[in-house]
């Protein structure tokens, strides 16, 4: 089992992709990701991001403090 444990999916490049990105790593055997929130006032869209796909995970924090 792979585990990728730092990762943005809620940054633009990566969020215009949806779900694309997520098979993309479960296809290549990744099966746990933990996302990285840095931003408080985007946190909403990480969370959501945790709450609708299984096996990813998040942190929040605020960058660069």
């Amino acid at each position: 089992m792979l585990v990728d444990s730092h990762c943005h999916l809620d940054f633009p490049a990566l969020a215009e992709e949806g779900g694309a990105v997520l098979e993309r790593a479960r296809a290549a055997g990744v099966r746990v990701v933990q996302t990285i929130g840095t931003r408080l006032d985007r946190f909403d869209r990480v969370l959501a991001i945790v709450e609708a796909e299984p096996g990813v995970f998040c942190s929040v924090g605020v960058h660069p403090h």
